[in-house]
């Protein structure tokens, strides 16, 4: 496979580096410097990001816009991100930040279902929680928040609390799997708890808030579910659901031309587990 490699142009000032393609993959090699400057690199074909140690700040709106952009690795020394610096990176579901990072600004990476911190910096929860009523960002409703040996699910879009309240709550939550399990509850609208905490009810299995709240919503919250079949099934598994819902939600994707797997499951559960009817037998029946 050949390698070609592209040193950058001086118009980039105060960065040194080069761009190597391979493969129909982009990867950008900065070798030194101390910033980036504000959208030195908006809307580049980069699909990977290394950054040397000398680095201390990403200027506002830098890397907007880069698309395919899946993967960064981090200097030991960035300290500051700044605002929407990598907004409208869709590729980018996962961030690994290191101990060095003190100040993340607003919408820095809205995209991402992951991220890894040693510790919670100022403005981390503005990095990707938003307070409008938005469409999905990333393939998950939260993103799942790794702090040392503990993690929390924080809802991407928020109405009842601000981002540096979130973050207050999180700190406090973090080591409480009963209590980190109800920020669903701070969610944008009706779908988006309904979908936070399915995920929350998945990651904290004492989290009876989760599961009382998707049993009071019923019929609505298996329609809004069946968006993610995989983990519908989960919560069916798991009766989640009284059967009265789950015999409505069928009614409304049977009436419909609803997913044949989802049929299968919801008519599974109503056969309350029968061994002689499994998935793969039912959605022959459909």
């Amino acid at each position: 496979m050949e390698t070609k490699r592209y040193p950058l142009t001086e118009e980039i000032d105060g960065v040194n580096g080069y761009v190597e393609i391979a493969g129909g993959h982009q990867r950008f090699v900065m070798e030194n410097g101390r910033k980036i400057a504000h959208s030195a690199f908006m809307l580049s074909g980069m699909d990977e990001i290394f950054f040397p140690d000398s680095l201390e700040k990403i200027g506002n709106m830098a890397f907007m816009h880069c698309r395919k952009l899946k993967t960064i690795h981090f200097g030991s020394n960035i300290k500051t991100i700044g605002d929407m610096a990598f907004l409208g990176c869709e590729s980018l579901n996962s961030v690994v930040l290191p101990d060095s990072v003190k100040t993340i600004g607003v919408f820095s990476f809205p995209y991402v279902d992951e991220m890894t911190v040693g510790h919670m910096p100022e403005g981390l929860m503005c990095a990707f929680v938003s307070h409008a009523d938005e469409i999905r960002r990333g393939s998950a409703y939260t993103v799942k928040l790794n702090v040392g040996d503990s993690n929390i699910l924080i809802p991407k879009n928020t109405v009842s609390i601000t981002a540096a309240g979130m973050q207050r709550l999180a700190e406090r939550y973090l080591d409480n799997e009963e209590q980190k399990g109800l920020l669903f509850q701070h969610a944008v609208n009706k779908k988006y708890r309904v979908m936070c905490a399915a995920e929350m009810y998945a990651a904290y299995t004492k989290n009876e808030g989760a599961k009382e709240f998707l049993k009071e919503n019923g019929k609505d919250a298996i329609l809004y579910l069946s968006e993610n079949v995989p983990l519908l099934a989960r919560l069916l598994r798991d009766d989640v659901f009284g059967r009265d819902a789950v015999g409505e939600a069928f009614d409304v994707v049977q009436s419909g031309n609803g997913n044949t797997m989802l049929k299968a499951y919801l008519l599974q559960s109503l056969h309350d587990g029968d061994a002689e009817k499994d998935v793969q037998n039912i959605q022959l029946s459909i």
